[in-house]
């Protein structure tokens, strides 16, 4: 849990930004900052990521790995999209190859659109906005910290940061996103932080209702549609993490699955549905984390969604 205590922040002698702000973000949970232009929330990102330091007060418990998107992402110069990607991914540990398949899967994910190995800058502002989501997740992030990171994505790319999000938040990560129009769905959100005048203050979150924005970015659905497939993975090894938050997958039966005849269940082997629009994405997320994959099957149409 990262913890802010009596923290205040100024530039310089002007006034204060932020005043006797104390939070606290726990891990595994996703907290939207709101409040009006000017209100002070970037500035409160960028202290909680750790890029501009408190003037007073102090910032406890910050994760080693910490992923920070500004609001607006710098683009100058002649570096390539690929080139910055696999230079982050060096900087925060992986190997040559390693950050080479990482760059490519991940400027894939997100659907990047323009030449990888053109000058950044080159790239609309949307597809800049999309290589700077991607280096968030180079690594798997313990903080994650993102200013307004809806600004210029299309539709589809909202849906990809959704589900990343929501990937994070499964997998540990304490999530702080700037959300001042709203467009995390409530489902999606653990906490708030009301940034007013420099204050912040935690509130609890609204309840998803009926009239949710129809904008929101949705939380990723674990309900699969008919027709669907049946597939059968197993985990490699604790690296490989879990699998709830995969898209458009449910488990077969309660925890694991069981493995044939009268041996004990495995507790690495999962059985799971998955709605067939999904299944290509499912099965992609689950080689990248290091399951293996022991069987893909159609299940009839009038399946109804009960095993």
């Amino acid at each position: 849990m990262v913890r802010l205590v009596a923290v205040g922040k100024r530039f310089g002698r002007g006034p204060w930004v932020l005043s006797g702000v104390t939070l606290s973000l726990p891990a595994g949970e996703v907290t939207a900052v709101r409040g009006t232009n000017g209100a002070g929330k970037s500035t409160l990102l960028r202290v909680v990521a750790g890029i501009s330091p408190p003037t007073t007060g102090r910032v406890l418990d910050r994760p080693r790995r910490v992923a920070y998107v500004p609001e607006q992402f710098p683009a100058q110069g002649g570096m390539s999209g690929h080139a910055y990607l696999r230079h982050m991914a060096r900087l925060r540990g992986l190997g040559a190859s390693r950050a080479a398949r990482r760059v490519e899967w991940l400027w894939e994910r997100f659907g990047v659109r323009g030449d990888p190995d053109g000058p950044l800058r080159a790239l609309s502002k949307g597809n800049r906005q999309k290589v700077a989501l991607a280096q968030a997740f180079l690594v798997p992030p313990e903080l994650l910290v993102l200013d307004e990171p809806w600004s210029g994505l299309d539709a589809a790319a909202h849906g990809v940061l959704a589900e990343v999000v929501a990937e994070a938040r499964q997998e540990g990560a304490a999530v702080v996103v700037t959300d001042h129009t709203n467009a995390l769905a409530p489902s999606a959100i653990d906490a708030v932080v009301r940034v007013t005048d420099g204050q912040a203050v935690r509130e609890d979150p609204p309840s998803p209702s009926p009239t949710e924005n129809p904008a929101a970015v949705p939380a990723v659905s674990t309900a699969p549609t008919a027709p669907a497939v049946s597939v059968r993975l197993r985990r490699t090894g604790r690296e490989s993490g879990t699998w709830e938050s995969w898209p458009g997958a449910v488990p077969w039966e309660e925890g694991a699955d069981a493995t044939d005849g009268d041996a004990a269940p495995d507790p690495d082997l999962v059985r799971l549905r998955v709605s067939r629009e999904h299944t290509d994405t499912l099965l992609a997320e689950a080689l990248r984390r290091g399951w293996s994959v022991h069987e893909v099957a159609s299940l009839p149409e009038n399946d109804g969604g009960q095993p």
